[in-house]
């Protein structure tokens, strides 16, 4: 639960949209369609089986067995090229192998890999609304705060004073269904990523050898679902909110400064004496109920 601070006040709650995560639903259907083809993995093992059985002994389990696993290893070798997520990668992986044991221990023959297919496929689904609620995201009229609560606990919150730009990334998807992501990114360069490009060259020839090589690394908008905000709704109206807070949140101070100077002056030429606030020290007229400057009430 969001813990407010003094004089704070929250402007907007903010959550992923639903299709943010879209490519674990296309996991989710990448099994459920291995689930309908290894219906047709009978004809296939037996075919497999018939010419394999020319060379060396073999058995329906063991294609079978090839064929899970492939599947959950093709997988994890594009999610870890493609997302460069080590722990997706890993866990595609256990996945694969845990559905092996359990269908052998039980043993629950060919049906049971298709089975292990639609449990995995359902559970993904699963899974991804609840990782998908987990993230939660908050804007006051002081900082920006995004939180993950699944499994492990994730939170940042920038104040505004430190934001030097807001990035807002809006794929296809997120066009056609009002959604997309806002990167606040400060002055220490947080919320930037490096994407490195090399090139490189050689010729070599009786012993003697030529090489050439260059690299550029380009710095761009980048950070984890729970380190932004991912995936929100009406992403547009969001920017325009914070673009506003941080305006009136720069120019509070100095038309704070400029009231307490011009009540100062008034105070000093009326002849009022003044006092000290107990909490912040700024001088107030001695009959104010309230701080100009604090908020905090003199007078009960």
């Amino acid at each position: 639960m969001l813990k407010l601070l003094p004089n704070e006040n929250l402007r907007l709650e903010l959550r992923p949209h639903p299709l943010i995560f879209w490519k674990f639903h296309c996991l989710s259907f990448y099994l459920l369609l291995l689930a309908l083809g290894s219906i047709y993995w009978r004809t296939l093992l037996i075919d497999m089986y018939e010419w394999i059985s020319r060379f060396i002994s073999s058995s329906y389990n063991i294609a079978a067995i090839v064929l899970f696993l492939g599947s959950f290893i093709v997988v994890a070798v594009v999610i870890g090229l493609l997302e460069v997520s080590l722990k997706l990668t890993v866990l595609f992986t256990v996945m694969g192998v845990l559905g092996v044991a359990i269908v052998e221990y039980f043993n629950l023959g060919l049906n049971g890999y298709t089975f292990m297919y639609i449990i995995y496929s359902m559970l993904i689904i699963g899974l991804t609304d609840i990782y998908r609620r987990a993230h939660k995201y908050y804007i006051t009229n002081f900082r920006i705060i995004s939180a993950k609560e699944f499994i492990t606990h994730e939170y940042r919150e920038v104040t505004l004073d430190k934001i030097s730009d807001v990035v807002l990334k809006q794929g296809v998807l997120g066009r056609i269904f009002g959604f997309g992501s806002l990167i606040p990114i400060t002055a220490s360069g947080f919320g930037l990523g490096s994407d490195f490009s090399m090139a490189g060259g050689g010729v070599l020839g009786k012993g003697v050898g030529v090489g050439i090589g260059g690299g550029k690394s380009v710095n761009v908008p980048r950070g984890r679902s729970y380190f932004i905000l991912y995936g929100v709704r009406k992403p547009r109206e969001v920017l325009n909110l914070i673009s506003q807070i941080r305006y009136e949140y720069i120019e509070a101070p100095y038309l704070r400064k400029i009231s307490q100077d011009l009540e100062r002056v008034m105070i000093q030429v009326a002849g009022t004496k003044l006092l000290k606030c107990p909490k912040c020290g700024v001088d107030i007229i001695k009959d104010a109920n309230y701080c100009s400057n604090c908020g905090l009430k003199l007078k009960s």
